[in-house]
């Protein structure tokens, strides 16, 4: 494992485990069900290649759950990665598998649509590096009893965000990434 799936990896265990931000997170990480790959390539078609390969390998795995695919040299540009996440949905739309995978997106910038850039509510979805969370579409259909039970993990998320101090926060959340 490289230093930024170590970096990931912490960024998992630490904020994302240990604030309960995902509630689905620790079961699979704890029986080894979350791969973390590193793309180091800088050019969208090679980037996009990494991810298909990264795809096929999760559907070729199935005792693993999920994959977390970092672009260590993805666009600094939350906007410009959030339109790759896109064009990365589309492929799964034309591969058919809308079914089998869903995609969630990371960046150190993200910002949700509405929001102010220094809302602690977009930080649910800030990571280290820019990341796409391949994650099996049966695990969440499985962790969830309703889809009322996902809109609710959004509002506890945000109100976990909100109650800690900005000692903690910086803890979870240090400028160093995401300034």
């Amino acid at each position: 494992m490289n230093n930024i799936e170590n970096v990931i990896n912490n960024w998992l265990v630490k904020t994302i485990i240990g604030l309960n931000l995902c509630p689905f997170a620790k079961r699979p990480y704890d029986n080894n069900g979350i791969r973390t790959n590193s793309c180091s390539k800088k050019d969208e078609d090679s980037q996009i290649k990494f991810f298909l390969d990264e795809l096929s390998f999760l559907q070729s795995t199935p005792g693993l759950s999920t994959s977390l695919v970092v672009f260590e040299n993805g666009n600094p540009d939350f906007i410009n990665f959030y339109n790759l996440t896109t064009l990365l949905e589309d492929l799964i739309d034309q591969l058919n598998l809308t079914d089998e995978f869903q995609l969630v997106c990371f960046h150190p910038k993200f910002i949700f649509e509405n929001t102010h850039t220094d809302e602690r509510v977009n930080y649910v979805n800030r990571s280290p590096y820019p990341l796409v969370h391949i994650i099996r579409s049966v695990d969440i259909q499985n962790a969830l009893s309703s889809p009322q039970e996902g809109e609710q993990i959004s509002f506890n998320n945000e109100k976990t965000l909100n109650s800690l101090t900005d000692a903690q926060f910086l803890q979870h959340f240090p400028s160093t990434f995401y300034s």
